[in-house]
């Protein structure tokens, strides 16, 4: 028994693939996601400048035909927001009050999902909200800095029939979305802190 858990160990440690319980997001950090719509991928970038007193951020990505841009989330839609876009645009800077750029979920969508299993959440400003049902607690790998690791994540499906799922960084001061499933296909493939 004692050589089998040691084997395991040993395993892992050679894999290459770091445990993490926490990724911690700081000014400066970067997270690129692979967006995929309509069977066209791009990768979005999304630099943090700023975490305190807002999160300030820069954003941009492969496409050539659009332009980069910056934006503000204040704490209030750090808090509470219920809207979580993908609408990004290159005025000079966006300030969100009651919505979530499509990385970030609320801190009130977080903690309703870890405390009672269940949140709203709406996508792209549409008029109604849905009902998101956590699935589980899961591991989840990302490359962190060149290494790959393991990050715990809570897992959600959305109410209905439209087979669409979050998953969702286990990290109450900033819940990163990791990874969406819906018309659009989103995931976060690196971090660099």
């Amino acid at each position: 028994m004692k050589k089998s858990i040691l084997l395991i160990i040993g395993a892992i440690l050679t894999s290459g693939i770091v445990i993490s319980q926490d990724l911690t997001i700081n000014d400066h950090s970067k997270l690129f996601y692979k967006f995929t719509e309509f069977d066209k991928a791009v990768t979005y970038s999304f630099s943090i400048s700023s975490i305190t007193p807002t999160i300030s951020y820069e954003w941009g990505n492969s496409n050539k035909e659009e332009n980069n841009g910056n934006g503000l989330i204040t704490q209030e839609a750090l808090e509470t927001a219920l809207n979580l876009t993908f609408f990004y645009t290159d005025v000079v800077l966006v300030t969100m009050y009651d919505r979530t750029p499509s990385f970030l979920v609320s801190k009130k969508i977080y903690g309703e999902l870890k405390n009672t299993g269940k949140s709203r959440i709406r996508l792209q400003d549409n008029e109604n909200a849905n009902t998101l049902q956590i699935v589980g607690v899961e591991d989840f790998e990302i490359i962190i800095n060149k290494e790959v690791k393991k990050v715990k994540v809570l897992h959600a499906t959305f109410s209905g029939d439209s087979g669409s799922e979050i998953w969702i960084l286990d990290n109450p001061d900033f819940p990163i979305v990791v990874k969406l499933k819906s018309q659009k296909e989103y995931e976060l493939k690196e971090v660099k802190q």
